[in-house]
């Protein structure tokens, strides 16, 4: 099941990639996915016992070492998968207009 989801949000961030930035919204779902399974105490951050990865991976997603993960170095992290562009379309992304 978590294998599902996660290359669910691996495709979601491709696809936002791709077709950014109308569709930059796709990283911040994806990351508000990633949240809203592994966030178990329900605190808007990832512990090193919610992270989903090996301790060595979440040691370097901790970029101010407080022992936690936020939205915000999570976005760095995919930053530095998918580039500069990604992180600035999710950041100046706003929804579609129908």
């Amino acid at each position: 099941m978590k294998q599902a989801l996660y290359f669910f949000i691996f495709s979601l961030l491709i696809f936002s990639y791709a077709v950014q930035p109308a569709q930059a919204a796709g990283i911040n779902k994806a990351i508000e996915l990633l949240f809203e399974n592994d966030d178990k105490d329900g605190d808007g951050y990832l512990d090193e016992t919610e992270f989903p990865g090996d301790p060595d991976q979440f040691t370097s997603l901790d970029k101010n070492e407080d022992g936690f993960l936020d939205r915000d170095e999570v976005g760095g992290f995919i930053e530095g998968l998918f580039g500069n562009n990604a992180a600035n379309a999710s950041k100046n992304a706003s929804p579609p207009k129908f």
